[in-house]
C-alpha cells in the first residue's frame, strides 16, 4: 500500500492576491462603460419627460383658446418663482400665486391633470417628485415651497410673460404661443450652470461649454424642446435661433433677470440660483 499524500485544497496568498487584482481591473473597465449606458438610459427617460411636456402644454392650449400657461400677467414686473403654494385658485382674485409666476404656469399642467410630478424630474439629476407636503395639486397653485426653491423640478420654461421689466418695449413682440417658431425653444434641463457668461461665442471650446451646461446630465449638455413638439440632445447651451443662450437673454453679458430682448429671444426659467434673476 502506498501512502499518498494529498495537498489541501485551496488559494495560497499570492494566488488570492492575482485575482482580487483581475476583479478590481475588471471592474475599473467596466464601471465607466455601466456609468456610460445608465447616462443614455437616463437622457432618453429626460427627453420623454419633455416631449410630455410639449404634447401637455399644446393640449393645454387646445382646451384654452389657444393660450400657453401662465398666472396672471403683471406689465412691467419681472418673473418670480415657487409663490402662493398653498392657494385653491390659480388666478384670484384672492388665493393665487404672484402674477408673473413661471413656476406657477408649470404647475397649472399638474392641477389640470395633464401630467403627473414624476415628469418635472430628470433622472440623471438630483431632484426628487415633490410630495406636496401631503396636500393634493388641487389644493395648490405651485411646486412646493420648502426650501431650497426648486428641490423638485429639473427643467426651465421659456418665459410665458411678455412685457417684464425696464425692457418692456423692447419686448413688445415677444410672445409664446402655439404660433411662435416652430424652433423656438421652450423647455429644457434646468437653467442651473455654474457660469452662464462664461463665453458669449456659440462656437466656444468645449471646456467653457461645461460650464455654462445645465448640471442635470453632468454638465455634458441638455435636452430641448422646441415649439413644434420635438426634442433633441444638445452639448451647449447655443441652440435657439440665431445661436442664441437659450438660458441668456439675447446679445447680453450681463443681464439675468429673464426679460426677452425681441420675439426670437429664448430664455429658460427659473434660474438656479433664484438669485440670479435679480442681478
Amino acid at each position: 500500500m502506498c501512502n499518498r499524500k494529498h495537498r489541501a485544497v485551496g488559494f495560497t496568498l499570492v494566488e488570492l492576491l492575482v485575482v482580487i487584482g483581475i476583479i478590481a481591473l475588471l471592474i475599473s473597465i467596466l464601471l465607466p462603460a455601466l456609468n456610460s449606458a445608465r447616462e443614455r438610459a437616463n437622457r432618453v427617460k429626460c427627453s420623454s419627460n419633455l416631449r410630455q411636456l410639449g404634447q401637455a402644454i399644446t393640449i393645454y392650449a387646445g382646451d384654452n383658446n389657444g393660450h400657453y400657461p401662465r398666472v396672471r400677467l403683471l406689465p412691467g414686473e419681472i418673473p418670480c418663482f415657487f409663490t402662493g403654494f398653498l392657494r385653491d385658485s390659480a388666478f384670484g382674485p384672492t388665493g393665487e400665486p404672484t402674477p408673473n409666476d413661471v413656476t406657477a404656469a408649470l404647475f397649472l399642467l399638474v392641477r389640470g391633470n395633464y401630467l403627473t410630478l414624476n415628469v418635472f424630474v430628470c433622472p440623471s439629476s438630483t431632484q426628487k417628485v415633490d410630495d406636496l407636503q401631503g396636500y393634493s395639486p388641487l389644493q395648490c397653485s405651485n411646486f412646493s415651497d420648502t426650501l431650497p426653491f426648486g428641490w423638485s423640478l429639473s427643467y426651465s420654461y421659456a418665459n410665458p410673460y411678455p412685457n417684464n421689466g425696464h425692457l418692456a418695449l423692447v419686448d413688445a413682440d415677444y410672445k409664446l404661443a402655439p404660433q411662435t417658431r416652430a424652433d423656438f425653444a421652450i423647455a429644457a434641463d434646468r437653467n442651473d450652470g455654474e457660469d452662464r457668461f462664461k463665453n458669449v461665442n456659440w462656437n466656444a471650446p468645449t471646456s467653457d461649454m461645461k460650464w455654462m451646461n445645465s448640471q442635470n446630465h453632468n454638465k455634458e449638455g441638455q435636452n430641448v424642446l422646441y415649439n413644434d413638439g420635438h426634442v433633441v440632445w444638445c452639448n451647449n447651451p447655443f441652440v435657439a435661433i440665431d445661436h442664441d443662450n437659450i438660458y441668456t437673454r439675447a446679445g447680453d453679458s450681463a443681464n439675468k433677470r429673464g426679460t426677452p430682448h425681441g420675439k426670437d429671444d429664448t430664455i429658460l426659467l427659473p434660474m438656479f440660483p433664484l438669485k440670479d434673476h435679480l442681478q
